[in-house]
């Protein structure tokens, strides 16, 4: 990130971002979204 001009709370951010949207795209694709358990997790 910081090669693309970005600051270091950007940075962070952007990783957050990715970080979380690969979680819930595997939570959608390969858990029971319908699941108490999931939903807490």
């Amino acid at each position: 990130m910081p090669r693309l001009g970005l600051t270091s709370e950007e940075t962070e951010t952007v990783e957050r971002l990715v970080r979380y949207h690969l979680f819930l795209s595997r939570c959608a694709l390969k858990r029971d979204i319908e699941d108490d358990k999931t939903v807490r997790t």
